[in-house]
């Protein structure tokens, strides 16, 4: 921990750095489901009016992210805390007909818009078999 706390006193702004970190990781993590949206689309400062149906994917991993972030300042990592910002997530996107803010009851995996159990690029480990 004092060697976090170390590496963070040499940052001048920590919360411009959060920012951009968390703005990296929604397109690297939105990248890989197959979203096309560049470093560009998510610097955009028009982005919350964009259009495009893959950076409005992007818009909801920061707007999840940030409100989390905050969040934390009042509840505790907890269950509400990733159902809330999984609602926030999925509001007005791909999948938001899925149960937004609640936790799944099967498989799921990562791949492209219509894939499929068998198509998708990658599936975790059931949870029962990682014990």
């Amino acid at each position: 921990m004092s060697a976090l706390e170390a590496v963070s006193a040499r940052i001048p702004n920590m919360d411009l750095f959060v920012s951009m970190y968390v703005r990296k990781e929604a397109l690297m993590s939105s990248q890989i489901e197959g979203t096309q949206a560049t470093l560009e689309d998510v610097l955009d400062p028009l982005i919350e009016k964009n259009t495009n149906r893959n950076v409005a994917d992007v818009v909801n991993y920061i707007r999840a992210s940030e409100y989390a972030i905050k969040r934390l300042d009042t509840l505790p990592l907890c269950n509400r805390l990733i159902r809330e910002a999984h609602g926030i997530l999925m509001e007005n996107v791909r999948g938001r007909e899925k149960r937004p803010g609640e936790f799944r009851h099967s498989q799921n995996w990562i791949g492209g818009e219509g894939s499929t159990l068998k198509t998708a690029r990658y599936i975790p480990l059931i949870r029962y078999l990682q014990r």
